[in-house]
């Protein structure tokens, strides 16, 4: 780890999202944290769908589409991302 982030507090949600949680209500001022325990928020999506085609599957990946928001899923397509191709796939994802 670069000595300039030593400094910086952070916590990893990564591996134990509800320990992680824990430890962030916990060092919060007082004044900001209130007499109830807090509850992590829920999910917007049951989980991310990542799609790749070629053009002539373009009718089907809508229906696709259409089928995933009705179930509560998001989706990743490369046709509706501002894709920047000099970045790695793996980060734009992390984003979305």
């Amino acid at each position: 780890m670069p000595l300039f982030l030593y400094r910086i507090q952070w916590l990893d949600f990564r591996t134990n999202y509800e320990a992680a949680f824990q430890r962030l209500v916990a060092v919060l001022p007082e004044g900001v944290r209130e007499d109830r325990p807090l509850q992590p928020a829920k999910p917007q999506s049951k989980g991310y769908v990542f799609i790749s085609y070629a053009q002539e599957d373009t009718d089907f990946v809508i229906r696709l589409r259409d089928f995933l928001k009705d179930k509560g899923y998001g989706y990743w397509d490369y046709q509706d991302s501002d894709r920047d191709y000099h970045t790695q796939l793996f980060l734009e994802l992390e984003t979305v």
